[in-house]
């Protein structure tokens, strides 16, 4: 269960925290390109979009730019609390079960 909640804020920290330190550093960034893969880590849901819908669709009208706003923040959290999750699967360490007796060493098994 403490994974599960430890993936939930990871998911919003990493983009908030990738978010704050790329935005200002972004004014001092004049090539375009790197500006462009800059965003990319927080932006796919709309490049994923762009690729997938026309550009003169419904989606990109004014009024509907909240919930495309909305839309990023809930691909960014699901993807990064997967990530989250799953670095922490991979590397949490379980206690040993304290009902299980202990290991024998090695010189009593040979």
């Amino acid at each position: 269960m403490k994974r599960l909640l430890l993936s939930v804020l990871g998911g919003f920290l990493i983009p908030f925290i990738y978010t704050a330190i790329t935005g200002p550093l972004s004014t001092y960034i004049e090539n375009r390109t790197v500006h462009k893969l800059l965003t990319l880590p927080v932006r796919w849901p709309i490049v994923l979009i762009m690729r997938l819908v026309p550009l003169n669709s419904f989606i990109f009208r004014d009024e509907y730019l909240p919930a495309l706003f909305i839309f990023v923040i809930i691909a960014d959290v699901l993807l990064y609390s997967v990530l989250t999750y799953l670095l922490l699967w991979r590397f949490w360490k379980r206690r040993p079960d304290a009902s299980l007796p202990p290991e024998p060493p090695e010189f009593a098994t040979q």
